[in-house]
Formats: C-alpha cells, structure tokens, sequence
C-alpha cells in the first residue's frame, strides 16, 4: 500500500461521511506516552478548508517546532468532529535536516525511553548502511550506463570500419581485375601481331615466284624464287624432316643444309630480338588508367 500524505488524509478527514460536521483538526507533538498541542484549524463558514494548504501549514508548524529538538520527532494529527475528544489521528515524523534517518517516538528517561533509543539508534544504523549502498548503487548504475554506451560507440565503430576495409579491398580486387584483363588484351595483341607477321612474310615469300608465273616473265630474279622456297621449307621442316634429310645425296644436302641453317639462324635472331623489347615500366595506377608503353 502507498504511503498517504498528509493532504490525502486531511481530505478523507473532512469528507469521512460516517462521522458528524468536521469542526477541528490539532496538530499534537508526541512525547513518550504524552502529548502537546502545537497548532489547531478551527473548520467555520468564513474559513475555506482547502486540504493541501492545511498539509502545508501543519507541516511548517511541525518543522518549526522540531528545529532546535534532538533526533526524528513524532507528531500527530488529531481530527474533532464536535466533541471534546478526537475521533482521528494520523501519526507523522518530522526529521531535523543534520538527522540522517527517522524514528516514531521522542524518548521519556525510562526503560522504554531507552528501549525505544536503542531502536532508533539501530534504525538509523540500517537507515546509513542503506543510504550508503543507495549511493553505490547510483555510482555502479552510472559506470554500468557509460560503459554500455561506450560498448555501443565501439561497436558502431567497428562496423564503419568494416565497411570502409570492405569498400576498400572492393577497390583493390577491381583494380586487379582491370590490371589482369588490361595484361591479358596486350598478349592477344602481341600474339595477332605476330601471327599476322609471320602470314605477312609468308605471303610476300610467295609472291616473286608467283608473279613470275601468273606473267610468264622474270619480274623477279631467280635467287628471290630460291629463298622463298627455301625459307618456307624452313619454317615448316621438324626433327623427323632433318633426320630424313640425311637420305638426299651430299650435292644436294650440303648447300640445302645451309641454305636451312642460315635462315634459321636469323629467325632465332629476330625472335631474340624481340623478346629483348623492353616492357611496360609504369605505375599499377598508369595501366590502369591507360599508361604509355
């Protein structure tokens, strides 16, 4: 059940519909097993009775009275309904601000004075002890919150730089794949370059003995049919034609022999040569984006 205000109280107490006409309500300051009248609200026609200003009244009244008084002072209030004796009460504490908790009695020099001292000096040792935990509590709950919103920045941290390491190594692959496919279009251009050479030169070896022919004249000399017959041999002989070489008479196979031989040496030559053409010298960025050759 929740703890009923003074102005809750005051209110059910002049409304109390089993009880005759409110006419007074005394504030009674409680000592040991007697009481003292502090203060009392007279009800009248020219009064208006409004409950949470009279909580505000008795509550001064206590707190002035209670002031200068040693340890938590109990107070009461004491409801008259026309009659010389009260018919309500409601107890309250009234707590000096230097006081760190409350009791419910002020103390008479007996033994129950002091059996009610010694209870209240427990409580207050309760009432410290538990002031002290509160007051951890708070400080953990605080160090708790930060260190949960410092978790949620360092998560929310690592995510972003996730990210960014995915957008960058995304980069870097497509960089790569622009690199291998730029590597691999200059091979198949250096590969179509020299097959169509080499069909080049195949045609060109042709053509003399073949214009001589389709003329039926000597447009070209003889020794230029030679070589292009030669060449062709040449670049169309394996090591089984070599070896089979062997059978032709030594008229025949010594000049053809070196005829075969020198072209060969030439082309190994020319081969050499460009394998010895320097290569692409840029930056990975430069290729990349179209650098010179």
């Amino acid at each position: 059940m929740a703890r009923k205000s003074l102005d809750k109280w005051i209110d059910e107490a002049i409304a109390d519909p089993m009880k005759e006409k409110i006419t007074a309500i005394s504030l009674i300051h409680m000592q040991g097993n007697a009481h003292k009248e502090i203060y009392t609200f007279k009800f009248s026609l020219t009064v208006t009775a409004d409950p949470k200003q009279m909580a505000e009244l008795f509550n001064d009244k206590a707190k002035t009275y209670a002031q200068d008084l040693s340890g938590p002072q109990t107070f009461q209030l004491f409801a008259f309904y026309g009659t010389s004796e009260p018919q309500a009460r409601h107890p309250f504490v009234v707590k000096p601000e230097t006081e760190l908790s409350s009791g419910l009695s002020t103390e008479a020099a007996t033994s129950e004075g002091y059996l009610q001292q010694s209870m209240r000096h427990k409580e207050q040792a309760i009432d410290m002890v538990f002031n002290q935990q509160q007051h951890l509590n708070h400080h953990v709950n605080a160090l708790l919150s930060q260190q949960g919103s410092m978790l949620t920045q360092m998560g929310s941290h690592i995510h972003q730089l996730q990210s960014d390491n995915m957008g960058a190594f995304n980069v870097v692959k497509d960089l790569m794949m622009q690199m291998i496919d730029k590597s691999h279009s200059r091979d198949m251009e250096k590969l179509a370059y020299e097959r169509s050479t080499k069909e080049r030169e195949k045609w060109l070896a042709f053509a003399p003995p073949l214009i001589n022919r389709l003329l039926g004249q000597d447009i070209f000399p003889q020794n230029m049919e030679d070589t292009a017959l030669i060449e062709t041999i040449a670049d169309n002989l394996t090591e089984e034609h070599l070896t089979m070489l062997q059978v032709l008479p030594e008229a025949i196979r010594g000049p053809l022999a070196s005829r075969i031989e020198s072209h060969m040496k030439k082309k190994a030559q020319e081969n050499a040569a460009m394998k010895a053409l320097p290569h692409y010298q840029g930056s990975a960025e430069e290729d990349v984006t179209g650098g010179t050759h």
